[in-house]
């Protein structure tokens, strides 16, 4: 009896404890505002700015638990160090973020460790506020800065987190640096495309921009962009300056064809930008073959081979391509399985007017037509006279009215058949297309009046809409251009600058210390407005120029 009599004490006893912690539990505080606080360095083992550093690790202490977030591609070193450091610890968080070097460190040399968006807090991720981290292996920390910024040449985007590397100035090496050396200083630049190097000491350098696609500070002509200078850096300097990115001049190469359907085929070829009219190919047996170019900028050629060459059980086919003074021999396998591509007609402009022409083209390359069986009627069923030419590169048949319209019309293109007939002797079924003209006064106008530009040198004017390049004129500083005949909308304004007068714009090379030809844009966009007419004037303004030295 007395041994169960304890039972109700205990019971009591277990009941007030639950209770006290159920109370305790239903007390607890849940949510709250949103941690936004970014995390907060209490100490840094050895302190920023030491000299005589000897250590191989440093310790950051932080107020809160942290964790490093993409180190190896987030934390900046320079001078850039052989073997990327060991940061630990990575996968969970820790007041303590150690970093620790792999290589030995220069004797007198200064270092700088770039910090911020690799460190988070472990609850919200909120970054660390960019923080650099600077240190001395010699007595002396070095405090000289050089400023500038980074752009794109052939683009209006920010060249937001870019390179910007320091060498020491040898006449000798100057062309191959960016290839085989580590640089002595680099940052990156912040998201307007400027940037600050820092802790450098005095001296001649060079200096190079690299859009740094796998950031190994080595530059890949395949894939990076480069900018840089001919001028010497000499710091101390108080002088910024600009270094415009651009992508080099590639040796041109054919790559490759191969077979695209039964009797198409395409070749792909690589390197600068080419005029195609310059390119041939043949077949071994010597016959040429006609091709087309549907874009240049994709750098592919389509060309047909006759029913019977595939038709002959042969497994591959080779031919013979020029270019200038290159000439390459290219097998092909072939598919005997593959379908054969029936001949299709499209219409390029479903309006026209009397500065454009009305344009047709074909899906496979086309090698004549015959223009009495193609026919353009108005809406009164009255033929309508017109010029032809075919264009054999763009593959385009171009129909030009000589009307003025006064009022919106419609119109009729008809094609009989057999009208038009492919390089692989296929020919066109009837086709109809419904064209319209629209009056003058449904366009509108732009004159372009440029001021301050280099005297007599070539300007290419361009006009885009929508981020498409709409027309090209050539100009020079002292004659104005009349853009025509353009749908409403916003326009944005592009010249090249064509130094050596062949109508394109030319990029750099690296290697041969040759800039980029320089791209003006105008920074505001155009209205243009249905029977209204535009006068601008276009200023030689530098900041929106590659200041590179020629």
């Amino acid at each position: 009896m007395k041994i169960l009599s304890t039972y109700p004490a205990f019971i009591y006893w277990f009941l007030s404890v639950f209770l006290i912690i159920s109370c305790a539990k239903k007390g607890s505080i849940y949510g709250g505002p949103k941690d936004e606080i970014p995390p907060r360095i209490l100490k840094i083992i050895p302190e920023n700015k030491s000299t005589e550093f000897s250590s191989n690790e440093i310790r950051i202490h932080f107020d809160e638990l942290v964790e490093f977030q993409n180190p190896y591609e987030k934390v900046l070193i320079s001078p850039p160090l052989a073997s990327k450091p060991e940061f630990s610890p990575l996968g969970y968080s820790s007041r303590v973020l150690k970093i620790r070097f792999q290589d030995s460190l220069k004797s007198n040399t200064t270092y700088s460790v770039h910090l911020g968006g690799a460190i988070v807090d472990s609850n919200e991720k909120n970054p660390m506020v960019p923080y650099s981290y600077s240190f001395s292996t010699g007595a002396v920390l070095d405090s000289l800065r050089f400023k500038g910024e980074v752009f794109y040449v052939n683009s209006t985007k920010n060249a937001a987190d870019v390179s910007v590397m320091l060498y020491p100035f040898k006449e000798q090496t100057q062309d191959s640096l960016a290839y085989t050396t580590f640089p002595k200083y680099m940052t990156t630049t912040k998201a307007n495309g400027s940037f600050e190097l820092e802790y450098l000491s005095p001296g001649e350098y060079t200096i190079v921009a690299l859009d740094d696609e796998n950031k190994n500070y080595f530059f890949d002509p395949s894939r990076d962009q480069i900018g840089f200078s001919n001028r010497k850096i000499t710091l101390p300097s108080k002088s910024p300056i600009s270094l415009g990115l651009f992508e080099p001049i590639q040796d041109f190469e054919f790559n490759y064809f191969k077979q695209d359907s039964k009797n198409q085929f395409v070749l792909l070829y690589s390197g600068m930008s080419i005029d195609a009219k310059h390119i041939s190919l043949t077949h071994l047996d010597g016959k040429d073959l006609k091709f087309i170019q549907k874009d240049p900028l994709l750098k592919m050629l389509h060309f047909t081979v006759s029913k019977e060459v595939t038709s002959n059980k042969i497994d591959s086919l080779a031919i013979i391509a020029r270019y200038k003074n290159i000439v390459d021999t290219l097998v092909s396998k072939i598919q005997q399985d593959m379908p054969l591509d029936s001949l299709k007609l499209q219409l390029n402009t479903p309006k026209f007017h009397k500065g454009r022409k009305v344009l047709f083209s074909a899906n496979l390359p086309l090698c004549d037509f015959d223009p009495s069986k193609i026919k353009i009627v108005n809406q009164d069923s009255i033929n309508q006279e017109f010029n032809y030419r075919l264009n054999s590169l763009e593959n385009t048949i171009s129909l030009d009215l000589n009307t003025k319209p006064t009022k919106e019309s419609t119109y009729q293109l008809y094609l009989e058949k057999d009208a038009i007939r492919s390089c692989d002797n296929q020919l066109s079924a009837p086709t109809f297309f419904d064209i319209k003209s629209l009056p003058e006064t449904t366009y509108g106008k732009l004159k372009v009046v440029p001021q301050g530009f280099p005297l007599e040198m070539p300007l290419l004017v361009q006009l885009y809409k929508n981020q498409e390049l709409q027309a090209t004129q050539t100009t020079t500083n002292t004659k104005p251009i009349h853009f025509e005949y353009l749908d409403p909308g916003a326009y944005t304004i592009k010249v090249v600058l064509d130094q050596n007068a062949n109508g394109y714009w030319d990029t750099g090379s690296y290697l041969k210390r040759i800039a980029p030809e320089v791209i003006y844009f105008f920074p505001k966009e155009l209205d243009i407005r249905a029977n209204w007419e535009v006068n601008q004037q276009i200023d030689y303004q530098d900041p929106f120029l590659l200041q590179v030295d020629q």
